[in-house]
């Protein structure tokens, strides 16, 4: 099978960036591609609470894209018992075109003997005989067990190190080739020369189109795809790629119609993952970043779904998301962290749903304090803290960092220090960000 490619949403994943990579993997496979589902991140509550009510594995975990060894193709070399003969280790040279193979088991590598080990034996062999008369007899030597030539001194790499240790590595020893293990067990041989151009592993970004929000590493890695429903952020890829960006309020929305266009049937779990994104993302349809796109879809996902109550679904969902009373606040403070740049200033903006403002209220002085503290390890000029209450649609906007007068002047007057009340909004990518793009731009 060929090698897969990954499709991911963004680092601090929620509901649906999470569940638009399941969604949009298992399109993708319905469609002959080797796709698989991936995460940047942890879980959080609300996402776990749907991945298990429709009964779906959270997808893998990918921390970064850094190339390790296990992205390039090994050498298929087999592992040579210690008592092989020579004469049998000079035609598997030959028959595998290599210059260098393991000893010992899978489990314990003994050695390596290369060609030149085998050359420098002959020529010892041949230098010892030179004085006697005939052909040199070379049968003895032929009939000696190659854990007397091979060298003992191995090194070995892991089959997920990352590439660059493995080049350094590789600069302060003098082997042609060096044996690669996987669990414990050999597995194949690496050289030089295939470090050179590894191949790039592919990735679909799905929620997402900035770097900054991208898995770590991703400059490394070939992005073919991205599927979402933000502001472009500039992303620069080598080819030109597929884009699918609507302003509708969640990329799950634009999932579903892809798999209508390409007429493929979605399962209940697959469109009850995607209704509950929908779900998610429109704040059950209060947020204005909702339109009528995604209330149809959602109306067609429900059926698919058989969900009879969708408002109690929405509610049960949109309750395990609020998670102000079950976090710790240096925990809240990064939940839902989006990083963004507003000219020179490079902000993060966080966001918790919370089930009636007087929980937010209550922990206000602790968040602020986590907020400051956050944004001075992570080296953020400005920091924010959405604390979105849902039920009244409200939204108490938490501040930390430098120049809060463009804060001011996006928000109007705070109502204390680092504190600003916005009735009304709910949206990050409608209602906080603009104001900010446009305050920093003047």
């Amino acid at each position: 099978m060929d090698k897969p490619l990954y499709v991911i949403g963004h680092r601090n994943p929620d509901t649906d960036s999470i569940c638009s990579a399941v969604a949009y993997a298992w399109l993708k496979r319905q469609l002959g591609v080797n796709a698989v589902a991936a995460r940047a991140g942890a879980l959080n509550p609300e996402t776990q609470y749907v991945l298990n009510y429709f009964g779906v594995e959270e997808p893998v975990l990918i921390e970064d894209m850094y190339p390790r060894l296990k992205d390039v193709e090994l050498i298929a070399v087999p592992m040579l018992n210690g008592e092989t003969k020579l004469r049998e280790v000079s035609h598997l040279f030959t028959d595998y075109g290599v210059r260098c193979m393991p000893v010992g088991t899978p489990e314990n590598i003994e050695g390596v003997v290369t060609v030149t080990d085998l050359a420098k034996c002959f020529y010892k062999e041949l230098c010892a005989q030179e004085n006697e008369t005939g052909a040199v007899d070379y049968s003895q030597l032929l009939d000696a067990p190659v854990k007397d030539l091979m060298t003992t001194s191995v090194v070995s790499f892991n089959n997920n190190e990352l590439l660059d240790d493995v080049k350094n590595a590789m600069l302060d020893t003098n082997f042609r080739s060096y044996p690669v293990v996987e669990g414990g067990r050999y597995i194949g041989m690496i050289d030089k020369v295939r470090l050179l151009k590894p191949d790039k592993t592919q990735l679909i970004l799905v929620d997402h189109n900035e770097r900054a929000q991208a898995v770590e590493g991703s400059e490394e890695a070939e992005i073919i795809e991205v599927i979402d429903h933000h502001r472009m952020g500039g992303l620069h890829t080598a080819a030109p790629i597929y884009i699918r960006e609507e302003p509708v309020g969640c990329t799950a929305t634009i999932i579903t119609s892809m798999a209508e266009a390409h007429k493929v049937e979605l399962p209940r779990e697959i469109a009850g993952l995607l209704l509950s994104a929908i779900i998610s993302d429109t704040l059950y349809f209060r947020s204005p970043t909702t339109t009528q796109q995604d209330k149809d879809a959602a109306a067609k996902l429900q059926k698919i779904a058989g969900l009879e109550d969708l408002e109690a679904y929405a509610m049960e969902e949109l309750k395990q998301g609020s998670v102000i009373a079950r976090l710790t606040a240096d925990e809240l403070v990064r939940t839902d962290l989006k990083e963004f740049d507003f000219g020179e200033t490079k902000a993060s903006v966080a966001q918790i749903n919370i089930m009636g403002r007087q929980q937010g209220l209550d922990k206000m002085p602790e968040l602020l304090a986590a907020l400051e503290a956050m944004r001075e390890t992570e080296g953020f000029d400005l920091s924010f803290l959405m604390v979105t209450d849902i039920l009244s649609e409200a939204t108490d906007l938490l501040v930390a960092g430098i120049n809060q007068a463009k804060v001011t002047e996006a928000f109007g007057k705070p109502e204390a220090e680092g504190h600003y009340y916005l009735p009304g909004v709910l949206s990050r990518k409608k209602q906080i960000v603009p104001p900010l793009t446009d305050a920093f731009s003047k």
